[in-house]
Formats: structure tokens, C-alpha cells, sequence
């Protein structure tokens, strides 16, 4: 069963890992993986 990205344990280090190496605030990554899900339906 496939879960999302949101729910995998490790999913604020990522977010945190990913800001940093793209300079990027982490809230507005959240944001846009929450957009994105939206489009996926």
C-alpha cells in the first residue's frame, strides 16, 4: 500500500535537508507538496 511523502517519519528532516540545499524557507516546501497532492487527486 503506497502512503504519502507527508506521512513518512523522517518527512520534517527531509523538508529541512532540501530547504538548505535549495535555499528554500521549509514551510513553503510544505506548501508546494500540498499543492502538488492537490493536483494528483
Amino acid at each position: 500500500m503506497s502512503d504519502y511523502l507527508h506521512n513518512h517519519k523522517n518527512f520534517r528532516e527531509l523538508i529541512r535537508i532540501v530547504g538548505a540545499e535549495l535555499n528554500i524557507e521549509p514551510g513553503l516546501l510544505k506548501k508546494t507538496i500540498g499543492l502538488c497532492m492537490c493536483y494528483m487527486g
